[in-house]
Formats: C-alpha cells, sequence, structure tokens
C-alpha cells in the first residue's frame, strides 16, 4: 500500500492531460514539457480501437519488451482484466492494451472521472479532470 500511495503522489506532481502537439491522435497524463515523464497515453487508431499505453502498476522487473502482460483496468464499479503487451519507451517498460471506442472506461474517463490500472503489486489511478475535452474529442475521432 505505501508504494501505491508513494506512486499516486509522485504523479500527482506536475502532472496533467495534454495533447501531444506532434502527434494529433496522441494525449497524455504527464509532464506537459515534451519530456517521456507520463503515467497514460492514449493514442487513437481510426476505427481499430483506442491505445492505451501506461508505466507498469507495482513492480516491471519480471518483464521483457514484448511480453504479456494482464492489467486490471477499474472505472467506479467497472472492473477489467485486461492482457497486452509490454512496450519500451523513453520512461522504461510500460503496458499497452486496446480498448474499443465505445469501451465505457473511456466514457468514464470523458467525463471527468478518475481509472485506474492494477496488478496483484501495485496500482495507480489517472483523473478525468482536466482532460474531458481532449479525451471525448480523441476518442471522437477514432471512430472516423
Amino acid at each position: 500500500m505505501a508504494s501505491f500511495l508513494a506512486a499516486q503522489a509522485a504523479m500527482a506532481d506536475g502532472y496533467q492531460w495534454h495533447a501531444v502537439t506532434f502527434q494529433k491522435n496522441r494525449i497524455e497524463y504527464g509532464e506537459p514539457d515534451g519530456s517521456d515523464d507520463r503515467a497514460l497515453m492514449i493514442v487513437c487508431h481510426a476505427r481499430k480501437g483506442v491505445e492505451l499505453i501506461g508505466s507498469i502498476p507495482g513492480n516491471d522487473y519480471d518483464f521483457v519488451e514484448g511480453g504479456k502482460i494482464e492489467v486490471t483496468v477499474h472505472a467506479g464499479a467497472l472492473s477489467e482484466r485486461i492482457t497486452g503487451i509490454v512496450v519500451e519507451l523513453g520512461n522504461g517498460l510500460n503496458f499497452d492494451i486496446t480498448l474499443p471506442v465505445d469501451s465505457p472506461f473511456l466514457v468514464h474517463l470523458g467525463s471527468g472521472q478518475p481509472i485506474g490500472f492494477s496488478r496483484a503489486d501495485g496500482g495507480f489511478e489517472v483523473p478525468g479532470r482536466g482532460g474531458e475535452g481532449m479525451i471525448k474529442g480523441g476518442v471522437s475521432a477514432c471512430r472516423k
């Protein structure tokens, strides 16, 4: 529980929703300074779904790039375990999962509500507040 609280505190410090200017289909929750310091990236793939890439909850030392990972996604009363892959980005190892455009998790986040990600040894939550317009617009663009 202590590592979960520490991760939450670290994310809250300076993190905000922002669009990545060089990629029109990408929104991030993290440092808006162009660094790779982020908790979550949302990428629209027209008619194919919405990709969520985020920091691996808990310890990441058991994972290798390209390997499988199971992450439980939480939003309000909703909870679902989703299998994805591990990708390595500038901020280290991340999970990479794809949700359908009409996913209730994306609706929840786009309405300003938080969404959480967890595994057995840790988790974190990303606030929806502050990103509602970007998230709704980005997900809407994926439908086309």
